[in-house]
């Protein structure tokens, strides 16, 4: 929503990516550089935004995944 490009990965990708890289630490300032050497490395395409009616419709369709669970347990 704030028009800022995005993309979405595997965090198993990542999580390797980062072993190769030999960085042990685990802080948010070097995840931060890791997944900026990530993406500069591998230059991944901007997904577009997520539109307002497909997050409601997820959002909608887990809620029924919960209903129809509940139901089962009953």
């Amino acid at each position: 929503k704030a028009g800022v490009p995005f993309s979405r990965h595997n965090p198993a990708h990542t999580h390797h990516y980062a072993k190769s890289t030999r960085r042990r630490a685990k802080t948010d300032p070097l995840d931060t550089r890791m997944l900026s050497d990530y993406g500069r490395r591998y230059q991944p395409e901007a997904e577009p935004a997520p539109r307002e009616e497909g997050e409601r419709l997820q959002s909608l369709a887990g809620h029924r995944d919960q209903l129809v669970a509940m139901r089962a347990t009953l």
